[in-house]
């Protein structure tokens, strides 16, 4: 089994990330019946988080092992 990711993997999960994101903003919008400024402040502040996240594991010990080999 390889150990790297494929065009066809990268590719899946931007469409599911995608879709995701498209029921989650119809949820927000229509069903808690927030308004446009409140899907988009909520969709920043998780972007922000995740990213912090990300960018924790990255510097972390761990992070720095990432991409390398043998």
């Amino acid at each position: 089994m390889k150990d790297d990711f494929d065009l066809v993997t990268v590719a899946v999960a931007i469409w599911v990330a995608s879709y995701v994101a498209i029921m989650l903003d119809y949820v927000a919008h229509s069903k808690l019946g927030w308004s446009l400024a409140q899907v988009r402040a909520w969709a920043i502040m998780g972007v922000v988080l995740m990213s912090a996240v990300t960018l924790a594991g990255v510097l972390s010990g761990k992070g720095r092992k990432l991409g390398r080999r043998g």
